[in-house]
This record gives C-alpha cells, sequence and structure tokens, in this order.
C-alpha cells in the first residue's frame, strides 16, 4: 500500500523553517502534527491558497476538515500546509524576479505568528491560517518593516499592515523601497496613496506617549479619515491578549502601565483610518 504522507516534502519545509527562524520547539510540533495526516486529501488545495481569489475559499476547507482535532494539532497542520505551499510560491516569486529577499521576509509571518501565539498564551501555536494566504498568493508583501496590502479595498490605496516586529523608525525607506517595487513588479497596479487601518493612528496615544515617540512620528505622516475609539482591537496588540479582564492586562512595557492607567480610568484608545499621498513620501 502506498504511504499517504509520501507527498509531505519534510525535507523542504524543515529548511524553509531554518530560513525563516522558526523555533525549533515549534518546528517539532509541527511535523509530529503531520504525521498521520492524510496528506494528499491536504495537499490538493495547495495551489487554491495561493490564489487570492480563491485562497479565502480554501482555508474554509481546510479548515473543516481539520476542524474535529483540537486547536493547537489543527494549527500545526495548517502551518505545515501553509509552508508546503509556500515552497511553490518561492518559485513563481522567482518566475517574476522577485528578490529571494522579499519572499524570506513576507513569508517571516509565518515564524512571527508562531512567536506571538507563545507570547499570548505561553506556547508556541498557530492561529492566522485565516489570514496568510494574502501572503502565499503574492497579496501581500513585506518590504521592509511593513506588509503593502494589493487588496485592501480602498480605491487607489495600497494597504499597510504594521508587522508586530517593525521598527517604525524606518517606515519612509519602506514607503520607498515600496514604490520602487509596485512600479517593477505590479506596474499595472495603480494608486495615488498608502492606506492603514490600526490602533496605532488613534490619538489617544498621544495622551500617552512622549513627544519624541516613533509610534507618533509614523502618526504624523497621516491624514485620519475615521477614528473608532470603541474598537477594542487594540488589546490584541498591546496586551496581547483580546480576553483578558482590563484589570488582568500586563504592565511589562511603559505603553503598556500608561494605557492601562487611562482605560482604568475611564478612557478610551480605539483605532482609526488614514492615509499618505504619494507626494508627500515624494517629496
Amino acid at each position: 500500500m502506498d504511504n499517504p504522507l509520501r507527498n509531505w516534502d519534510y525535507a523542504g519545509i524543515s529548511s524553509l523553517c531554518r530560513e525563516l527562524n522558526m523555533p525549533a520547539g515549534a518546528e517539532g510540533a509541527m511535523m509530529d502534527a503531520l504525521k498521520g495526516v492524510d496528506a494528499a486529501k491536504l495537499l490538493k488545495e495547495k495551489d487554491a491558497l495561493r490564489d487570492y481569489e480563491t485562497g479565502e475559499a480554501a482555508t474554509r476547507r481546510v479548515q473543516q476538515a481539520l476542524s474535529p482535532l483540537d486547536p493547537l494539532k489543527r494549527g500545526y497542520i495548517e502551518l505545515g500546509l501553509s509552508l508546503q505551499a509556500a515552497l511553490d510560491a518561492r518559485a513563481g516569486y522567482r518566475e517574476a524576479g522577485i528578490p529571494d529577499e522579499i519572499f524570506l521576509a513576507t513569508m517571516g509571518c509565518f515564524s512571527r505568528f508562531v512567536r506571538e501565539h507563545k507570547e499570548s498564551f505561553g506556547r508556541y501555536g498557530f492561529d492566522r491560517f485565516f489570514w496568510t494566504f494574502r501572503q502565499l498568493s503574492r497579496g501581500i508583501y513585506r518590504i521592509g518593516e511593513l506588509e503593502f496590502d494589493l487588496h485592501c479595498g480602498h480605491e487607489n490605496a495600497l494597504g499597510i499592515h504594521i508587522p508586530s516586529d517593525a521598527r517604525l523608525a524606518s517606515c519612509r525607506e519602506s514607503y520607498r523601497r515600496a514604490l520602487d517595487f509596485m512600479k517593477r513588479f505590479h506596474p499595472d497596479f495603480c494608486f495615488d496613496r498608502f492606506h492603514c487601518h490600526s490602533w496605532l493612528l488613534s490619538p489617544e496615544l498621544k495622551k500617552l506617549l512622549d513627544p519624541t515617540s516613533h509610534i507618533l512620528a509614523f502618526q504624523s505622516d497621516f491624514t485620519l479619515e475615521e477614528v473608532d475609539l470603541d474598537s477594542e482591537g487594540y488589546k490584541l496588540w498591546l496586551f496581547k491578549r483580546g480576553d483578558l479582564a482590563l484589570q488582568d492586562a500586563p504592565e511589562n512595557t511603559s505603553l503598556q502601565r500608561r494605557a492601562k492607567a487611562h482605560l482604568l480610568s475611564g478612557g478610551k484608545i480605539g483605532e482609526a483610518a488614514g492615509y499618505i499621498p504619494l507626494e508627500r513620501i515624494l517629496s
């Protein structure tokens, strides 16, 4: 009888893990989770995960197929499938002439999300499968410190996402690099602005941060167009957990301490959306 595991490229996945600085404990748990899984059933979704138009539906099908498993194991199998899809995505990058540096920076989301899971829950895991078809399908690229989204939902705009390990002091360089990248590799993508929706744009942060803060410098490039002070989406990024009671929120950084005191006294943080006209970057 044929081995149903024959299609998992263990060597390729492991090699990519090393390039992405995947924590060894997470890699080992992922490899263990893949054992005994019907690779053929899952890998038939691999190409669909690398196409933006079909990626979301493929994600749902995989999640449905794995739904009987406990969340930790399910997440590791989704991670393994994603990394094997990434091996094929690399070939597409090379065919398009996109530097391997951009590929590795973009796929670095997988090791970053694994580390973020540990920050939140005290153990490695992967719970962002719903999101990462965007990276696999070349809908999102990481260029320098920031991620740039070709499908941000705003007309004539290139979206910005802010990875948790971004150095905000270097964002201007990322904007300029993104402009050059888009001209070279997506010349038909027309945009006249960058767009961002994030808690890091909240005007409430001006009450909590020193004037020399890199976050405030980042904000200063944007023209705000929407503010939602009632949103609590910031909790996941600021306090690493979205489900914690406020009194249990950590106080490991000065921003966490100031924000917690601000919130306990009745203040808000929320989130905001804004844009940067390209002429502001080019000037």
